[in-house]
Protein backbone atom coordinates (compact mmCIF):
# COMPACT_ATOMS: atom_id res chain seq x y z
CA UNK A 1 0.00 0.00 0.00
CA UNK A 2 1.41 3.34 -1.13
CA UNK A 3 0.13 6.73 -0.06
CA UNK A 4 1.30 10.00 -1.57
CA UNK A 5 0.18 13.44 -0.39
CA UNK A 6 0.66 16.46 -2.67
CA UNK A 7 -0.05 19.89 -1.26
CA UNK A 8 -0.33 23.24 -3.03
CA UNK A 9 -1.70 26.59 -1.92
CA UNK A 10 -5.35 25.51 -1.65
CA UNK A 11 -5.75 21.83 -2.55
CA UNK A 12 -4.43 18.64 -1.03
CA UNK A 13 -4.28 15.59 -3.29
CA UNK A 14 -4.12 12.18 -1.61
CA UNK A 15 -3.06 9.37 -3.94
CA UNK A 16 -3.64 5.87 -2.54
CA UNK A 17 -2.45 2.80 -4.41
CA UNK A 18 -2.74 -0.82 -3.24
CA UNK A 19 -0.87 -3.53 -5.17
CA UNK A 20 -1.06 -7.29 -4.65
CA UNK A 21 2.59 -8.35 -4.72
CA UNK A 22 1.96 -12.02 -5.57
CA UNK A 23 0.23 -11.45 -8.94
CA UNK A 24 1.26 -7.81 -9.44
CA UNK A 25 -2.34 -6.58 -9.76
CA UNK A 26 -3.53 -3.11 -8.76
CA UNK A 27 -6.40 -3.39 -6.28
CA UNK A 28 -6.87 0.30 -5.56
CA UNK A 29 -5.61 3.34 -7.45
CA UNK A 30 -7.48 6.37 -6.25
CA UNK A 31 -6.83 10.12 -6.01
CA UNK A 32 -8.75 12.25 -3.55
CA UNK A 33 -8.73 16.01 -4.03
CA UNK A 34 -9.53 18.07 -0.98
CA UNK A 35 -9.72 21.84 -0.60
CA UNK A 36 -8.59 22.65 2.89
CA UNK A 37 -10.35 26.00 2.90
CA UNK A 38 -13.82 24.95 1.74
CA UNK A 39 -14.02 21.38 3.03
CA UNK A 40 -13.80 19.91 6.50
CA UNK A 41 -11.72 16.87 7.43
CA UNK A 42 -14.89 14.82 8.01
CA UNK A 43 -15.63 14.94 4.28
CA UNK A 44 -12.75 12.51 3.74
CA UNK A 45 -14.54 9.75 5.67
CA UNK A 46 -16.65 8.40 2.74
CA UNK A 47 -13.54 7.98 0.59
CA UNK A 48 -11.61 6.25 3.35
CA UNK A 49 -14.56 3.97 4.14
CA UNK A 50 -14.75 2.98 0.51
CA UNK A 51 -11.06 2.05 0.46
CA UNK A 52 -11.46 0.11 3.70
CA UNK A 53 -14.41 -1.86 2.25
CA UNK A 54 -12.39 -2.83 -0.81
CA UNK A 55 -9.57 -4.09 1.35
CA UNK A 56 -11.94 -6.16 3.51
CA UNK A 57 -13.34 -7.81 0.38
CA UNK A 58 -9.85 -9.03 -0.50
CA UNK A 59 -9.74 -11.02 2.77
CA UNK A 60 -6.09 -10.31 3.42
CA UNK A 61 -4.46 -12.25 6.23
CA UNK A 62 -1.88 -10.41 8.28
CA UNK A 63 0.57 -12.51 10.25
CA UNK A 64 3.98 -12.26 11.78
CA UNK A 65 6.95 -12.74 9.50
CA UNK A 66 8.16 -15.63 11.64
CA UNK A 67 5.86 -17.62 13.93
CA UNK A 68 8.70 -19.56 15.57
CA UNK A 69 8.79 -19.15 19.36
CA UNK A 70 12.07 -18.48 21.12
CA UNK A 71 12.95 -19.39 24.69
CA UNK A 72 14.04 -16.58 26.99
CA UNK A 73 17.54 -16.67 28.49
CA UNK A 74 17.54 -16.24 32.28
CA UNK A 75 20.47 -14.95 34.33
CA UNK A 76 20.11 -15.83 38.03
CA UNK A 77 22.21 -13.59 40.25
CA UNK A 78 23.64 -15.26 43.39
CA UNK A 79 21.22 -14.77 46.28
CA UNK A 80 22.43 -12.08 48.67
CA UNK A 81 22.77 -12.82 52.38
CA UNK A 82 21.42 -9.47 53.57
CA UNK A 83 22.49 -9.50 57.21
CA UNK A 84 25.57 -11.65 56.51
CA UNK A 85 24.82 -14.61 58.75
CA UNK A 86 27.91 -16.64 57.83
CA UNK A 87 26.59 -20.05 58.90
CA UNK A 88 23.76 -19.66 56.38
CA UNK A 89 25.85 -18.54 53.38
CA UNK A 90 25.26 -21.95 51.84
CA UNK A 91 21.61 -21.00 51.23
CA UNK A 92 22.68 -18.63 48.44
CA UNK A 93 23.76 -21.46 46.17
CA UNK A 94 20.95 -23.72 47.35
CA UNK A 95 18.29 -21.17 46.40
CA UNK A 96 19.81 -20.51 43.01
CA UNK A 97 20.00 -24.21 42.19
CA UNK A 98 16.41 -24.78 43.33
CA UNK A 99 15.13 -21.91 41.20
CA UNK A 100 16.99 -23.08 38.09
CA UNK A 101 15.56 -26.57 38.55
CA UNK A 102 11.99 -25.26 38.75
CA UNK A 103 12.45 -23.01 35.70
CA UNK A 104 14.09 -25.83 33.78
CA UNK A 105 11.04 -28.02 34.32
CA UNK A 106 8.86 -25.47 32.50
CA UNK A 107 10.84 -25.99 29.27
CA UNK A 108 10.45 -22.27 28.51
CA UNK A 109 13.86 -20.92 29.47
CA UNK A 110 17.55 -21.12 28.75
CA UNK A 111 20.16 -20.17 31.38
CA UNK A 112 23.35 -18.16 31.59
CA UNK A 113 26.22 -20.23 32.97
CA UNK A 114 26.63 -19.64 36.70
CA UNK A 115 30.42 -19.45 36.42
CA UNK A 116 30.17 -16.51 33.99
CA UNK A 117 27.78 -14.71 36.33
CA UNK A 118 30.01 -15.31 39.36
CA UNK A 119 33.03 -14.02 37.43
CA UNK A 120 31.21 -10.76 36.66
CA UNK A 121 29.97 -10.45 40.24
CA UNK A 122 33.55 -10.56 41.54
CA UNK A 123 34.34 -7.46 39.47
CA UNK A 124 31.59 -5.50 41.20
CA UNK A 125 32.84 -6.08 44.77
CA UNK A 126 29.65 -4.62 46.16
CA UNK A 127 28.71 -4.92 49.81
CA UNK A 128 25.01 -4.63 48.97
CA UNK A 129 22.73 -6.48 46.62
CA UNK A 130 23.14 -5.63 42.95
CA UNK A 131 20.76 -2.94 41.67
CA UNK A 132 18.55 -3.26 38.60
CA UNK A 133 20.65 -1.02 36.36
CA UNK A 134 23.84 -2.93 37.04
CA UNK A 135 21.99 -6.23 36.62
CA UNK A 136 20.68 -5.06 33.25
CA UNK A 137 24.17 -4.08 32.10
CA UNK A 138 25.48 -7.48 33.15
CA UNK A 139 22.62 -9.23 31.33
CA UNK A 140 23.44 -7.37 28.12
CA UNK A 141 27.07 -8.35 28.45
CA UNK A 142 26.25 -12.03 29.05
CA UNK A 143 23.49 -12.09 26.39
CA UNK A 144 20.62 -12.75 28.79
CA UNK A 145 17.19 -11.14 28.44
CA UNK A 146 15.72 -12.00 31.87
CA UNK A 147 17.41 -11.26 35.22
CA UNK A 148 16.46 -12.84 38.55
CA UNK A 149 17.69 -11.04 41.67
CA UNK A 150 17.25 -12.74 45.02
CA UNK A 151 18.10 -11.97 48.62
CA UNK A 152 17.32 -13.42 52.02
CA UNK A 153 17.40 -12.07 55.54
CA UNK A 154 17.69 -14.11 58.72
CA UNK A 155 16.48 -12.71 62.04
CA UNK A 156 16.74 -15.05 65.02
CA UNK A 157 14.91 -18.23 63.92
CA UNK A 158 13.10 -16.78 60.91
CA UNK A 159 14.08 -16.38 57.27
CA UNK A 160 12.50 -14.22 54.56
CA UNK A 161 13.29 -14.77 50.88
CA UNK A 162 12.68 -12.01 48.33
CA UNK A 163 12.98 -12.63 44.59
CA UNK A 164 12.33 -10.28 41.65
CA UNK A 165 12.43 -11.09 37.95
CA UNK A 166 13.21 -8.36 35.42
CA UNK A 167 12.36 -8.49 31.71
CA UNK A 168 15.28 -6.79 29.98
CA UNK A 169 13.28 -6.24 26.78
CA UNK A 170 10.57 -4.36 28.68
CA UNK A 171 13.09 -2.85 31.12
CA UNK A 172 10.86 -3.49 34.10
CA UNK A 173 10.24 -5.93 36.95
CA UNK A 174 7.50 -8.34 35.88
CA UNK A 175 7.40 -10.86 38.74
CA UNK A 176 8.13 -10.89 42.46
CA UNK A 177 7.93 -13.22 45.42
CA UNK A 178 8.21 -12.86 49.20
CA UNK A 179 8.20 -16.01 51.30
CA UNK A 180 9.08 -16.30 54.97
CA UNK A 181 9.21 -19.08 57.51
CA UNK A 182 11.23 -20.68 60.28
CA UNK A 183 14.77 -22.01 60.06
CA UNK A 184 15.79 -25.55 60.90
CA UNK A 185 14.59 -28.47 58.83
CA UNK A 186 11.75 -26.30 57.52
CA UNK A 187 14.21 -24.10 55.63
CA UNK A 188 14.37 -26.54 52.70
CA UNK A 189 10.59 -26.44 52.33
CA UNK A 190 10.73 -22.62 52.34
CA UNK A 191 13.42 -22.58 49.66
CA UNK A 192 11.37 -24.97 47.52
CA UNK A 193 8.19 -22.95 48.07
CA UNK A 194 9.95 -19.73 47.11
CA UNK A 195 11.33 -21.26 43.90
CA UNK A 196 7.90 -22.60 42.90
CA UNK A 197 6.18 -19.28 43.65
CA UNK A 198 8.46 -17.12 41.49
CA UNK A 199 8.48 -19.76 38.74
CA UNK A 200 4.68 -19.73 38.49
CA UNK A 201 4.67 -15.94 38.23
CA UNK A 202 7.42 -15.94 35.62
CA UNK A 203 5.51 -18.50 33.54
CA UNK A 204 2.59 -16.08 33.40
CA UNK A 205 4.55 -12.89 32.71
CA UNK A 206 7.70 -14.02 30.86
CA UNK A 207 6.71 -16.38 28.11
CA UNK A 208 8.43 -17.51 24.94
CA UNK A 209 8.29 -14.80 22.28
CA UNK A 210 7.93 -14.68 18.52
CA UNK A 211 11.29 -14.89 16.78
CA UNK A 212 10.74 -11.70 14.80
CA UNK A 213 10.10 -9.82 18.05
CA UNK A 214 13.08 -11.50 19.70
CA UNK A 215 15.40 -10.61 16.80
CA UNK A 216 14.23 -6.99 16.86
CA UNK A 217 14.86 -6.73 20.61
CA UNK A 218 18.33 -8.22 20.19
CA UNK A 219 19.05 -5.76 17.38
CA UNK A 220 17.99 -2.86 19.61
CA UNK A 221 20.06 -4.25 22.47
CA UNK A 222 23.16 -4.50 20.28
CA UNK A 223 22.65 -0.94 19.07
CA UNK A 224 22.42 0.24 22.68
CA UNK A 225 25.60 -1.64 23.60
CA UNK A 226 27.39 -0.08 20.62
CA UNK A 227 26.12 3.36 21.64
CA UNK A 228 27.33 2.95 25.22
CA UNK A 229 30.68 1.65 24.02
CA UNK A 230 31.05 4.63 21.74
CA UNK A 231 30.06 6.97 24.56
CA UNK A 232 32.70 5.46 26.82
CA UNK A 233 35.45 6.50 24.39
CA UNK A 234 33.87 9.61 22.90
CA UNK A 235 35.56 12.97 23.37
CA UNK A 236 32.13 14.61 23.50
CA UNK A 237 30.91 12.40 26.33
CA UNK A 238 30.53 14.46 29.54
CA UNK A 239 32.27 11.87 31.69
CA UNK A 240 34.74 9.99 29.52
CA UNK A 241 36.53 12.85 27.77
CA UNK A 242 40.32 12.78 27.60
CA UNK A 243 41.27 14.01 31.06
CA UNK A 244 44.83 12.65 31.38
CA UNK A 245 47.58 14.99 30.14
CA UNK A 246 51.25 14.15 29.54
CA UNK A 247 53.58 16.86 28.27
CA UNK A 248 57.13 16.94 26.96
CA UNK A 249 58.98 20.17 26.19
CA UNK A 250 62.44 21.18 25.05
CA UNK A 251 64.07 24.10 26.83
CA UNK A 252 66.65 26.74 26.17
CA UNK A 253 67.58 30.12 27.57
CA UNK A 254 70.03 32.65 28.91
CA UNK A 255 71.93 32.57 32.23
CA UNK A 256 73.45 35.48 34.12
CA UNK A 257 75.67 34.62 37.08
CA UNK A 258 76.09 36.71 40.20
CA UNK A 259 78.64 35.65 42.83
CA UNK A 260 78.74 37.03 46.33
CA UNK A 261 81.54 36.75 48.87
CA UNK A 262 80.91 34.35 51.71
CA UNK A 263 81.52 37.11 54.26
CA UNK A 264 78.56 39.42 54.61
CA UNK A 265 80.73 42.54 54.41
CA UNK A 266 82.17 41.52 51.05
CA UNK A 267 79.19 41.56 48.68
CA UNK A 268 81.17 42.29 45.53
CA UNK A 269 79.48 40.62 42.52
CA UNK A 270 81.54 38.52 40.18
CA UNK A 271 79.64 38.01 36.93
CA UNK A 272 79.35 35.37 34.27
CA UNK A 273 77.19 34.65 31.22
CA UNK A 274 76.02 31.57 29.44
CA UNK A 275 73.16 29.47 28.25
CA UNK A 276 71.57 26.09 28.75
CA UNK A 277 69.69 23.27 27.06
CA UNK A 278 67.24 20.91 28.70
CA UNK A 279 63.89 19.19 28.77
CA UNK A 280 60.77 19.10 30.91
CA UNK A 281 58.28 16.29 31.55
CA UNK A 282 54.96 16.39 33.37
CA UNK A 283 51.60 14.79 34.02
CA UNK A 284 48.28 16.48 34.84
CA UNK A 285 44.83 15.17 35.65
CA UNK A 286 41.75 17.05 34.48
CA UNK A 287 39.46 17.48 37.49
CA UNK A 288 36.90 19.06 35.18
CA UNK A 289 36.81 20.40 31.62
CA UNK A 290 38.48 23.65 32.66
CA UNK A 291 41.15 22.81 35.24
CA UNK A 292 43.98 20.27 35.53
CA UNK A 293 46.82 19.85 37.98
CA UNK A 294 49.83 17.58 38.38
CA UNK A 295 53.58 17.22 38.97
CA UNK A 296 56.41 17.97 36.58
CA UNK A 297 60.19 17.79 36.50
CA UNK A 298 62.76 19.89 34.64
CA UNK A 299 66.37 19.01 33.77
CA UNK A 300 68.88 21.30 32.10
CA UNK A 301 72.60 21.62 31.61
CA UNK A 302 74.03 25.09 32.18
CA UNK A 303 77.13 26.11 30.17
CA UNK A 304 78.58 29.31 31.61
CA UNK A 305 81.63 31.46 30.97
CA UNK A 306 82.45 32.31 34.59
CA UNK A 307 84.76 35.20 35.46
CA UNK A 308 86.73 35.75 38.65
CA UNK A 309 89.46 38.22 39.63
CA UNK A 310 92.09 35.62 38.88
CA UNK A 311 90.84 33.94 35.71
CA UNK A 312 88.03 33.21 33.30
CA UNK A 313 86.77 29.66 32.92
CA UNK A 314 83.96 27.85 31.10
CA UNK A 315 81.97 25.68 33.50
CA UNK A 316 79.06 23.24 33.48
CA UNK A 317 76.32 22.59 35.99
CA UNK A 318 73.32 20.32 36.02
CA UNK A 319 70.02 21.67 37.36
CA UNK A 320 66.85 19.83 38.39
CA UNK A 321 63.54 21.36 39.43
CA UNK A 322 60.36 19.73 40.72
CA UNK A 323 57.28 21.67 39.63
CA UNK A 324 53.60 21.89 40.43
CA UNK A 325 51.78 22.39 37.14
CA UNK A 326 48.42 24.11 36.67
CA UNK A 327 46.31 24.63 33.57
CA UNK A 328 43.07 26.62 33.15
CA UNK A 329 40.98 26.89 30.03
CA UNK A 330 39.23 24.82 27.38
CA UNK A 331 40.73 21.38 28.05
CA UNK A 332 38.02 19.26 26.45
CA UNK A 333 38.38 20.63 22.94
CA UNK A 334 42.03 21.79 23.28
CA UNK A 335 41.28 25.27 21.95
CA UNK A 336 43.25 27.47 24.35
CA UNK A 337 44.34 27.34 27.99
CA UNK A 338 46.74 29.12 30.32
CA UNK A 339 49.69 27.40 31.99
CA UNK A 340 51.39 28.12 35.29
CA UNK A 341 54.25 26.14 36.89
CA UNK A 342 55.92 26.80 40.22
CA UNK A 343 58.39 24.82 42.31
CA UNK A 344 62.02 24.31 43.09
CA UNK A 345 64.71 21.94 44.34
CA UNK A 346 67.91 23.69 43.40
CA UNK A 347 66.24 26.92 44.58
CA UNK A 348 63.23 28.34 42.73
CA UNK A 349 61.55 28.02 39.35
CA UNK A 350 58.36 29.36 37.76
CA UNK A 351 56.85 29.45 34.27
CA UNK A 352 53.80 30.86 32.53
CA UNK A 353 52.51 29.97 29.10
CA UNK A 354 49.78 29.07 26.63
CA UNK A 355 48.32 25.75 25.52
CA UNK A 356 46.73 25.84 22.04
CA UNK A 357 45.41 22.70 20.34
CA UNK A 358 47.98 20.50 22.08
CA UNK A 359 51.02 22.75 21.56
CA UNK A 360 52.65 24.59 24.46
CA UNK A 361 54.76 27.71 24.76
CA UNK A 362 56.21 28.80 28.11
CA UNK A 363 58.56 31.49 29.41
CA UNK A 364 59.95 31.45 32.91
CA UNK A 365 62.59 32.25 35.46
CA UNK A 366 64.81 29.88 37.44
CA UNK A 367 67.15 30.80 40.27
CA UNK A 368 69.70 28.11 41.08
CA UNK A 369 72.92 27.62 43.00
CA UNK A 370 75.77 27.34 40.52
CA UNK A 371 78.72 25.12 41.46
CA UNK A 372 81.43 27.76 41.04
CA UNK A 373 85.11 26.97 41.05
CA UNK A 374 85.93 29.65 43.64
CA UNK A 375 84.62 28.42 46.98
CA UNK A 376 85.04 31.82 48.62
CA UNK A 377 81.88 32.90 46.83
CA UNK A 378 78.23 31.82 46.60
CA UNK A 379 77.27 31.82 42.93
CA UNK A 380 73.64 32.07 41.75
CA UNK A 381 72.36 31.64 38.24
CA UNK A 382 69.50 33.89 37.17
CA UNK A 383 67.95 32.10 34.22
CA UNK A 384 65.40 33.16 31.64
CA UNK A 385 63.79 30.03 30.15
CA UNK A 386 61.82 29.28 27.00
CA UNK A 387 59.89 25.99 26.60
CA UNK A 388 58.37 24.61 23.40
CA UNK A 389 56.51 21.31 23.50
CA UNK A 390 53.38 19.25 23.04
CA UNK A 391 50.84 17.98 25.54
CA UNK A 392 49.27 14.59 24.82
CA UNK A 393 45.91 13.85 26.42
CA UNK A 394 44.15 10.51 26.59
CA UNK A 395 41.16 8.86 28.25
CA UNK A 396 40.37 5.71 30.13
CA UNK A 397 38.32 3.17 28.18
CA UNK A 398 35.21 1.75 29.78
CA UNK A 399 34.95 -1.94 28.99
Amino acid sequence: MLCQIIKNKQDIIIHIKVIHIDDDTVIIDKKISWNNKTKSIEELDPYLNQISQVLRQQKFIFKEENDELVKRTVMIIPFYNTNNVIEHDYLSGLMRDALRTELLNTDQYLFTDFSLIDKEMKKIKSEVTIDEKRAKDMAWKLKADVVVIGKYVIIEDEIMINITAMDIFKDQVVAGSNIKGELGLDVFRIVDQSAKDITNKMKQNIKMVNKSYFDEMIRMRNEEIARLKQASTDDDHPIYWKRHFIDLTLMGGYIRLYSYASELDELTPIEGNGGFIGASFGYMYGFNQYFAFGPGITFFLAIVNQESEAETRTGFSGVTSILFQFIWGDLKYKKIAFLFDVGGLMLFSTKIGLYIKGFMFKVGFTLFNYDGFDFQYLTFGHTLTIDLGYKINFRRIKK
